[in-house]
């Protein structure tokens, strides 16, 4: 076996002990999080993301998940965030009753996670509070923004 056979296997050992790693991670935050366990295509793309952020360079990974409705794509975007921890998880959603959804359910995360927070936009009344919002989450601190 040449050297770079050699170290072509010992990169793919490496990715695979890698994958393992994030599987276990990932299905322990869908538990934690959610109370269930990933299906497959959830654990495959959380491991695609979080591989991407991990190793790509530096900067927002974008993503478009398309999912049919109940599908999970929000889990997947829970995960994911909670897993990399810190930072901005920013959500565009098209309806204003889908938005109230997922800001109740993450709410209730949040009681139990003090890392968590969850605001929306559309909640805000004054733009000088959603000007607040988006100073206090560019600096990560917290701010009072309810009208």
């Amino acid at each position: 076996m040449s050297d770079a056979d050699a170290d072509a296997d010992a990169h793919a050992d490496a990715d695979a002990d890698v994958d393992l790693q994030l599987s276990d991670v990932i299905v322990e935050s869908f538990s934690s999080f959610h109370g269930f366990h990933p299906k497959l295509w959830q654990l495959q793309t959380c491991q695609h993301l979080l591989r991407s952020v991990l190793t790509g360079p530096p900067g927002a990974v974008p993503i478009l998940l398309c999912r049919p409705t109940g599908g999970g794509k929000s889990a997947v975007r829970d995960c994911t965030s909670y897993v990399m921890g810190g930072g901005v998880c920013l959500t565009v959603v098209p309806l204003l009753a889908l938005a109230g959804d997922q800001t109740t359910k993450l709410r209730k995360v949040a009681e139990t996670q003090d890392d968590v927070r969850v605001y929306n936009l559309d909640e805000i009344k004054s733009s000088k509070n959603k000007r607040l919002l988006m100073k206090s989450l560019i600096d990560d601190s917290e701010v009072d923004v309810w009208d």
